[in-house]
């Protein structure tokens, strides 16, 4: 049969509430307990110091009451007892026997403070009374706590029961306390979180005793807020502090980088059983019970002291070793980057060797039809200015010839009109294999004015010649709009033809390539504009092409670099081409493009007209 008592027991839940209140006792009864038992301690080592052995006798009787009250509340409220208390015990009955223990107890404490302050101020000797004041006050806070408990009306209950377990087992199994043993004692900036004023006021005396720095906050959010500022070595974190036991204030600390590795040390009553293991589980480093023994609060603080300096130096070499990596990283990749170097300029003089031999191979043939052009532009000269002769001859002897001389007019008005097509063609082709000549030069012509919407159109045409020549089924729409305001431009014309080439050979290429691919329905358009703007001159070339591939768009301009087929071209080309516009006319070259639908480049140099 199973005898165990149910939550709906009305006789359960009357012990439930009344351990609760048990509990609620202990916590209103410690925090002066241990004030008067701290600052006792405090006293007698300053009186011993300064050898007032009368203010030491008067001490230790205090400090004697202390441990008495101690001990009276231990017996009848502490964990083991109210753990194996009867479900119907008598609440009264317990309250009223800890009051015939205590109160005279209490008695005996206050009027011994009274008489040592007396003493102290009729000897004229005030350095103690302050402290005493304070032992005194705590006193008097028992009395009043003891005198609460004997009226049932002033009696206050916890929040919840506690559940009465072995509370040594759980903190046993939550943290590990080392052993306490000589060492070098570890200091550092402290943070002390406590609601009570005078807790915390003890406490912090008692440390800057032992040379560490303290930094005090009364609630969580303060505490936070010093944590950020003043960079602590260490929190001191009150259970019963507002954000404490709630977890709040450790859960914060350990989210936030900068505070996670801060050690946390739990002060609370024995009684908090819950709210303790939820902090260690949390994050929390220790557990220290109230009162504390000063031997073991020193020797916590210095342990977990000691860890953080290990723990912070060891972060420190982690960050230099990264740093080195990082170094080591930096100067394998200049390496890496030298060789990179190395090898292209090994590429690009062989490339500029071939590049030579092919400006040579070009000027030769070049010079070798300039020979025979000259001819045909000479003798086609000299042949007009013959049919103008001949026309004259023909006017003065008309009469004699009579209906000849008209025949022999329109026929000498054809080949004079056949000669004067040679010589403008020839004109051209001569153009053309000057372009040849200074273009294979590879060196850098005179500046001089020159007419950009001529010297744009002649690159047109050679370029549009030029891949027709490739692949005589291709044909495109040319679009251009010349702006006739621009007028004669300061430039070098070689240099910036050779620009325009290398622009026009690109855009006819892509155009080609896209037409192959798709087909008839495509009908590729050069579009070739130019403006002057303030102080500028802008030219376009746009075409209907495949676009540049973004992946492509940044390294457009870099040396080498290509989009097309291995072995179609240099890489070269873009590259001197932004020299040219960017370095030798200090204007500026940019790329606008949508993939699969069109590419233009935007040239614009300084305008200087003439």
């Amino acid at each position: 049969m199973n005898t165990d008592p149910k939550p709906d027991n009305p006789m359960f839940e009357a012990a439930a509430a009344g351990r609760a209140l048990l509990v609620h006792l202990r916590q209103e009864l410690i925090p002066p307990i241990n004030v008067v038992i701290g600052y006792t301690e405090i006293l007698r080592e300053d009186a011993q110091r300064s050898g007032q052995g009368d203010v030491v006798f008067g001490v230790n009787q205090i400090r004697s009451a202390g441990k008495r009250l101690l001990t009276i509340v231990n017996n009848h409220l502490g964990s083991a007892k109210t753990a194996t208390m009867r479900l119907d015990f008598d609440l009264n009955a317990l309250c009223a026997n800890l009051g015939d223990e205590m109160f005279p107890v209490i008695e005996e404490l206050t009027e011994a403070c009274e008489l040592l302050i007396n003493r102290q101020r009729e000897q004229g000797r005030g350095q103690f009374v302050a402290d005493l004041e304070k032992v005194q006050s705590a006193g008097e806070r028992l009395r009043g706590a003891v005198a609460g408990f004997n009226d049932p009306s002033r009696r206050g209950v916890a929040s919840r029961p506690v559940e009465a377990r072995d509370f040594s087992t759980q903190i046993q199994n939550a943290i590990a306390i080392a052993p306490i043993k000589d060492r070098v004692v570890e200091r550092g900036l402290l943070l002390i979180v406590d609601g009570d004023e005078v807790s915390r006021d003890l406490m912090a005396r008692q440390l800057k005793r032992d040379g560490h720095e303290i930094a005090a906050a009364s609630g969580a959010d303060d505490a936070l807020r010093l944590l950020r500022e003043r960079n602590c070595d260490l929190a001191l974190l009150d259970l019963m502090t507002a954000g404490v036991g709630d977890g709040r204030m450790i859960e914060q600390m350990k989210s936030d980088m900068a505070l996670r590795d801060v050690p946390v040390i739990i002060v609370s009553a024995l009684s908090e059983l819950d709210s303790v293991v939820r902090c260690i589980e949390m994050g929390a480093e220790d557990y220290l019970a109230k009162p504390f023994n000063p031997v073991l609060l020193r020797a916590k603080i210095s342990t977990h002291l000691e860890k953080k300096r290990l723990r912070d130096q060891e972060r420190i070499d982690r960050e230099k070793q990264n740093e080195l990596l990082k170094e080591l990283a930096t100067a394998n990749w200049e390496l890496v980057e030298t060789l990179d170097k190395l090898k292209a300029t090994q590429e690009q003089l062989i490339v500029q060797e071939k590049l030579a031999s092919l400006g040579a191979l070009t000027a030769g043939v070049a010079h070798e039809i300039k020979n025979p052009l000259n001819f045909i532009n000479n003798f086609a000269a000299l042949s007009i200015e013959l049919a103008d002769e001949l026309q004259s001859e023909i006017n003065r002897h008309q009469e004699k010839l009579g209906d000849d001389a008209t025949y022999i007019g329109e026929i000498l008005g054809d080949l004079k009109q056949n000669a004067a097509k040679i010589n403008e063609h020839g004109k051209r082709a001569d153009s053309i294999v000057r372009s040849m000549l200074l273009h294979s030069g590879g060196q850098s012509g005179q500046w001089r004015q020159t007419d950009l919407n001529a010297l744009l159109a002649e690159y047109v045409n050679l370029a549009y010649h030029g891949i027709r020549a490739q692949d005589n089924s291709f044909n495109l729409s040319i679009v251009s709009d010349y702006d006739p305001s621009i007028g004669s431009v300061n430039v070098v014309p070689q240099d910036l033809g050779r620009v325009f080439l290398n622009i026009l050979n690109n855009a006819c290429q892509a155009m080609n390539e896209k037409k192959k691919s798709a087909g008839d329905g495509f009908a590729p358009t050069l579009s070739v504009r130019t403006r002057k703007l303030d102080g500028q001159v802008e030219i376009s070339i746009r075409d209907n092409g495949p676009g540049v591939p973004a992946a492509a768009r940044d390294k457009l301009f870099n040396p080498f670099f290509t989009t097309k087929a291995p072995g179609q071209g240099t890489g070269l080309g873009l590259s001197i081409s932004h020299d040219i516009v960017v370095k030798q006319h200090k204007g500026e070259i940019r790329l606008e493009t949508e993939e699969g639908e069109f590419a233009e480049f935007v040239i614009s140099v300084p305008s200087m007209a003439s």
